[in-house]
């Protein structure tokens, strides 16, 4: 499973590329793809869930791009952050938390913080930040902020 994010905006409905042909891609999916636009599913006794977001340019610098699929402003990204699930086994959003990259959401740092520590997400999956690739192992502190763990893995790598 992968949620869509800012470079698909055929799928985003409120995007200016919005193509009603999506529906029909999406239900040509074999059976056992699952599409995540900000959905869970199961898969294999793993609880998974998937979300698209993204931080507004036009709200953060004023522009209009043509990747702008998924993007939403600070207050809606607040609170499509705050219905992921507690006690994921697997956490998939198109961009990073913000205190691991510079195109990270710190929304996204703050919904998981809000979350009891023993019910955040085991593992999160994420994309979108086009230099900062790889792969670390981070894991969430008190207050849900990952920078310090991520420091001290790149130090170690």
């Amino acid at each position: 499973p992968r949620p869509p994010g800012n470079h698909d905006t055929i799928l985003d409905k409120r995007s200016m590329d919005y193509q009603p042909v999506a529906r029909e891609i999406l239900a040509r999916l074999p059976s056992h793809v699952e599409y995540l636009q900000h959905k869970g599913t199961q898969y294999r006794g793993l609880n998974i869930f998937g979300s698209p977001y993204t931080a507004s340019r036009v709200e953060l610098f004023g522009q209009r791009y043509y990747s702008e699929g998924f993007e939403r402003t600070t207050k809606e990204r607040r609170r499509l952050w705050s219905e992921i699930p507690q006690g994921l086994d697997l956490l998939i959003t198109h961009v990073p938390p913000g205190t691991l990259a510079s195109s990270g959401d710190s929304t996204l740092d703050d919904a998981i913080a809000a979350m009891p520590r023993d019910s955040r997400p085991k593992v999160h999956c994420f994309g979108h930040d086009h230099h900062g690739f790889g792969v670390s192992l981070v894991q969430y502190g008190n207050k849900g902020n990952a920078g310090a763990a991520a420091a001290a893995a790149a130090a170690a790598a």
